[in-house]
């Protein structure tokens, strides 16, 4: 006769079964429910333990949590936390969900107690002009790009209120999309000009800047581990100037990427930020989810793999890139990648698991807002530039430079990732003038009168 796996399995009147596994000596519980109202996706339970008597309290405890009577949704704010619950948790990656807690703050900011069908288009409307007017942490109003994203967030909260019956009017049907009318300026993306831009590197390559805010110099003696710091947050400056690659882009990179004999970089995925004090996720347990997700190919499989790993496709397709750099950058690099052999040789507690060019004294990968603190902020100080530059706005400084010497722009949006040379242009539109004024002169140079 077959071995019998386990007992028969015993129906329970409020829904679920439970039966008892004789190979792994355990009792399950499973439940099942389809989608409904008040629940957007159909509910899935498994129970186990080692006797009937344990399984059967947790039995209790979940069918007690399973009929509680749902909370009725009345106001803004409770009808977005179950939105982000039921439609985007788990369906986005972490810097989709960021970006759409951001724009829900301001929804929160200025709805969040209100019942949901009090909201009127004109208030709908009077809340997006007045961020395109007054919005954001400086109050000067936010991008076209923004106020938009924000309507669009609102427009699908009240699909879902409409499909739940919570509302049964959009407040945004009618209300078009901003047009972005303010033209970008030299102050705004923070542009440096040739003189500020060697001020900036040879102050980055110099070091003397980790002193910056230190009253008593003795107290902050240098040591390998800084003078490998000071390196690296040089290298990485030099490859932002020079290539116009994103913050992510540039934590990303690995060795591997480069073809020195081409002078090029291979541009391929970005790294994420991640919270420093929590750490990057162990590699082997992020390599062990990805096959596993490989091996299965199920949904919930791939997306915890997505959802550990670090490293994540690139913004665009035309993100995916091959960058050539001068053949002085290729040799910066190569000197660097020297330098941090023997440095890891010489330090047992460097572990630079992901092969990357660029981390920190110990291996990790680069902490944006530590290396913004601790190095970038205090270059800017020591260089005295007064321009507010970010670690973003290096890629502006790049994209001008090759514009004012002639670079055509088609070129430039493929170096910088853009989805299209439009985007570039409508970017970088102020730095034309200039470029137009030369090719109005080269007349004389192409003809005799």
């Amino acid at each position: 006769m077959p071995k019998i796996k386990h007992l028969k399995r015993k129906y329970l009147e409020n829904g679920g079964s439970y039966y008892y596994d004789k190979e792994q000596q355990t009792w399950f519980f499973e439940y099942r429910k389809e989608a409904s109202r008040f629940n957007y996706r159909p509910i899935r339970k498994r129970l186990r333990a080692k006797t009937e008597a344990m399984l059967k309290t947790k039995i209790a405890q979940f069918q007690e949590e399973l009929n509680e009577k749902p909370k009725d949704i009345t106001t803004i704010d409770e009808l977005i936390a179950e939105w982000f619950k039921n439609t985007i948790e788990g369906n986005v990656s972490q810097n989709t969900i960021n970006f759409y807690k951001n724009k829900a703050d301001f929804i929160l900011e200025a709805f969040g107690d209100r019942e949901i069908k009090s909201v009127s288009i004109n208030e709908i409307e009077h809340f997006l002009n007045h961020l395109s007017d007054k919005g954001g942490k400086k109050k000067k109003g936010l991008a076209a790009s923004s106020v938009n994203a924000t309507r669009k967030i609102i427009k699908s909260i009240y699909n879902y209120a409409i499909q739940h019956n919570y509302a049964t009017i959009n407040p945004t049907i009618g209300i078009r999309g901003k047009k972005n009318i303010k033209q970008p300026n030299t102050d705004a993306l923070c542009i440096l000009d040739e003189e500020e831009l060697q001020r900036f590197l040879d102050t980055a390559k110099a070091g003397e800047y980790i002193y910056e805010g230190v009253k008593d110099k003795r107290e902050l003696v240098k040591n390998d581990a800084i003078d490998y710091n000071i390196k690296t947050a040089y290298l990485l400056t030099l490859l932002a100037f020079s290539t116009g690659m994103r913050i992510g882009e540039l934590r990303g990179l690995k060795r591997e990427d480069f073809d020195f004999s081409k002078n090029q970089i291979t541009v391929s995925e970005q790294l994420l930020r991640y919270d420093a004090l929590k750490g990057l996720p162990n590699k082997s347990q992020i390599e062990k989810l990805l096959q596993k997700a490989e091996e299965t190919q199920s949904k919930r499989d791939i997306k915890k793999a997505e959802s550990v790993n670090p490293f994540q496709p690139l913004k665009t397709t035309n993100s995916n890139r091959i960058i050539d750099i001068d053949p002085s950058i290729t040799k910066e690099v190569q000197t660097f990648i020297e330098f941090q052999d023997k440095y890891a040789s010489e330090h047992p507690n460097y572990k630079n698991e992901w092969n990357l060019l660029l981390t920190n004294g110990v291996g990790h990968p680069i902490n944006e807002q530590n290396f913004r603190r601790r190095y970038f902020d205090k270059i800017l100080k020591t260089a005295n530039i007064k321009k507010t530059l970010t670690l973003h706005k290096m890629r502006h400084t790049h994209a001008s430079m090759l514009l004012k010497h002639g670079i055509d722009i088609a070129i430039i949006s493929r170096r910088l990732g853009h989805a299209n040379p439009t985007i570039t242009y409508n970017i970088y539109v102020h730095v034309l003038p200039e470029t137009m004024s030369k090719a109005g002169k080269i007349w004389s140079k192409i003809i005799k009168m």
